[in-house]
């Protein structure tokens, strides 16, 4: 049984992933983390909207798009429902599979505008995309940046930034990395 919270993170997101699958989702996270007084199981679930325009991978991607633009395929997002049943389909699962010995709490979200980048499936989805980085100590008198990921070797990314100069940062330099969602 896994006692640290990363295995258990990793043990859920084992199961986890192909229920998410099956119910037509893209589980982009699993997080067990302690707030407060209490525990958080998160898994954060996306539509395949964005696996497909990310990755390309049409493995999930309807036979006609949902718009008059060919080139633009949009789905929906995520909806309450989505958090349900998957919710639902995983609560007997990790109940029996009594990988948890303590109290906690199941949250299934969306990622949400500005979704993080955790992982390095993440980082090479958002190749090309635009990003908000918030380093842990400033580089050039700045601590936040915005611009285009251009690269990620699996350990550090480089930016490039709107006046097209290029920086790079190792993820232990970066606080944190999200999807730019907003111009500004």
């Amino acid at each position: 049984m896994p006692k640290q919270s990363g295995g258990i993170a990793a043990a859920v997101r084992e199961f986890a992933q192909p229920l998410a699958e099956s119910l037509g989702l893209v589980l982009w996270d699993v997080r067990f983390h302690k707030e407060g007084a209490d525990r958080i199981l998160l898994l954060v679930i996306d539509r395949p909207d964005e696996a497909v325009a990310r990755t390309g991978s049409t493995d999930t991607a309807p036979e006609e798009p949902n718009s008059e633009d060919n080139d633009a395929i949009r789905y929906p997002g995520v909806t309450l429902n989505d958090c349900e049943n998957l919710s639902r389909a995983l609560e007997p699962l990790l109940d029996e599979a009594d990988l948890i010995e303590c109290s906690y709490r199941l949250q299934v979200s969306s990622p949400g505008l500005e979704r993080k980048l955790r992982t390095a499936e993440h980082f090479k989805a958002y190749l090309g995309e635009k990003v908000f980085v918030l380093l842990q100590r400033a580089f050039e008198g700045e601590r936040e940046y915005h611009g285009v990921l251009a690269d990620f070797d699996g350990t550090a990314f480089t930016l490039e930034l709107p006046d097209g100069r290029g920086i790079t940062c190792t993820l232990s330099e970066a606080s944190w990395v999200k999807a730019d969602d907003f111009d500004g």
